[in-house]
């Protein structure tokens, strides 16, 4: 799964839109639209959007689908 479909996931779960989450992370929305779209990401950034989304680093690794 692209890490991307998680965090997606993740922002419907918090109810956190696009513009929402670029203001949180001090990006624009084409940025957010970007990470959405990859593979992978920094560790940085994982952690700024663990800590917005309220979940655990690890679980922008787990198969959602196997819940």
């Amino acid at each position: 799964m692209k890490i991307g479909l998680r965090i997606k996931e993740l922002m419907i779960k918090e109810n956190i839109e696009i513009s929402e989450l670029a203001k949180r992370l001090g990006k624009s929305k084409q940025a957010i639209y970007d990470i959405l779209d990859k593979e992978d990401i920094n560790t940085s950034l994982l952690r700024e959007l663990s800590s917005i989304l309220n979940a655990p680093i690890a679980s922008f690794f787990e198969d959602s689908s196997k819940n």
